[in-house]
């Protein structure tokens, strides 16, 4: 049962972020970083170096507050993800 439960849930992920609706959106402040990799297609430790955080350690799970730690905007932020997005995408073709 468990792994039907576990199956379905990995499909709606799935067809959510497939929808183009959900890919490389503005972060709004209730986002989190498994969100920004799959809206934006990147690895974890891509995510985990772009809001700067250790793995392993305590971390704000909502956008705003990590934010806030960063000393950035939210719309700064957007654009940080989006840059390393590019970066990402040109290096992991090489």
């Amino acid at each position: 049962m468990t792994y039907n439960t576990l199956t379905l849930n990995e499909l709606k992920v799935s067809l959510f972020f497939n929808d183009p609706r959900h890919q490389n959106v503005d972060l709004q402040p209730w986002v989190t970083p498994r969100y920004i990799g799959l809206s934006y297609d990147l690895p974890r430790p891509v995510v985990m170096e772009i809001l700067e955080i250790e793995e392993g350690s305590k971390f704000p799970k909502r956008l705003d507050r990590l934010a806030n730690k960063l000393d950035i905007t939210l719309e700064e932020l957007t654009e940080k993800v989006r840059a390393a997005k590019a970066d990402y995408e040109e290096n992991s073709n090489d």
